[in-house]
């Protein structure tokens, strides 16, 4: 039986791709906030136990067709490697489902135009998962900052734990999307990219330039990529979208 959402309205049904160590994380929102009928995942074993101990009602299956195809999702929830979210994105979009996808949309600007574009042509949402601009500071600090701009800043950011993947996808995303929200600026350029020691970097630095000529001077640490940037318009607004 559908269950109801806000305001009295049906949740919505969704489906997950991907119950991995971030996966996990998403699992217990999407079960308190929608309707999780489904998750989906190839090969791991130990992640559908887990899914069976913690959230017995939910379905697990291993072809991802199955999920994209159901009559029964409305929305899909993609939390998978880096490498396949664009694809992943473009199929649910082509099967009509609205989409939340974890950080980065993908790695190239024009392919990310390309899924914009096809949200709006299926009147579908497409979400990116940008966590930090949901933090309680962040928010409270771009209120104070709407009415006393922001001129310029610094981002330290240490990461914990390990990623199988590179630092810039995984945080230099962080520090766009909060530079957006703090300068109040979609105009924001990635210049002065620079990674050391070589021949394996584990520090990278950058210079954020936004539209109103504020500065941060972002550094991340633990691994790095070289970037080009791309940016691309719809409407009244400017996206910013880096890639490698």
């Amino acid at each position: 039986m559908r269950g109801q959402g806000q305001g009295g309205r049906p949740a919505v049904r969704t489906g997950l791709i991907g119950i991995g160590r971030w996966g996990r994380r998403l699992l217990a929102p999407l079960a308190r906030l929608t309707d999780l009928e489904l998750c989906c995942n190839r090969s791991d074993e130990d992640a559908r136990r887990y899914v069976r101990e913690q959230h017995p009602s939910v379905g697990i299956c291993d072809d991802v067709d199955e999920l994209l195809t159901s009559a029964e999702l409305d929305a899909v929830v993609v939390a998978t490697p880096i490498k396949s979210h664009a694809e992943l994105v473009r199929r649910a979009l082509t099967a009509r489902k609205h989409v939340f996808v974890e950080k980065p949309l993908c790695t190239d600007s024009r392919e990310a135009a390309e899924l914009r574009d096809l949200a709006i042509a299926n009147d579908r949402l497409l979400f990116v998962g940008h966590l930090s601009l949901y933090d309680a500071g962040i928010a409270a600090l771009a209120r104070i900052l709407r009415d006393d701009p922001l001129r310029s800043g610094v981002f330290t950011w240490t990461k914990f734990g390990s990623f199988t993947e590179s630092i810039v996808w995984n945080l230099l995303s962080h520090v766009v999307a909060t530079t957006m929200a703090l300068s109040h600026s979609t105009d924001v350029l990635v210049t002065d990219v620079e990674a050391f020691p070589a021949p394996s970097p584990d520090l990278l630095t950058c210079r954020l330039r936004t539209g109103d000529d504020s500065a941060i001077r972002g550094r991340e640490s633990a691994g790095s990529r070289a970037l080009d940037v791309g940016h691309f318009r719809h409407g009244e607004r400017s996206h910013l979208l880096v890639g490698a």
